[in-house]
């Protein structure tokens, strides 16, 4: 599963990862972009792939996330995809004929 995964993925050491992280949590301000009711500290300390990692290994669809939201949003994605669901959304392609 991706995200049980995610941290020993080699792409997270590198450059275009560590720059667009930047970039994303200086966008939104260091606040967090998901903002879930009730457990969400307004904080951006983390960024969240949207599509999830395996979908945006250009890091191209980023929001920034305080850890408690992440983690529900992550926990979310699990419980989906142990129900069969999948743990991230399809891509969709960037043109249409």
């Amino acid at each position: 599963m991706p995200w049980e995964t995610a941290r020993k993925d080699p792409a997270y050491g590198r450059a275009p990862w560590r720059n667009a992280r930047a970039a994303c949590l200086r966008a939104a301000q260091g606040r967090c972009e998901i903002r879930i009711p009730g457990i969400c500290i307004n904080v951006a300390t983390q960024v969240d792939h949207i599509d999830g990692l395996a979908n945006d290994p250009n890091h191209l669809r980023l929001r920034a996330a305080c850890g408690p939201c992440h983690r529900q949003t992550t926990a979310r994605q699990a419980n989906d995809a142990k129900r069969g669901s999948g743990p991230d959304p399809q891509p969709r392609p960037n043109t249409a004929w």
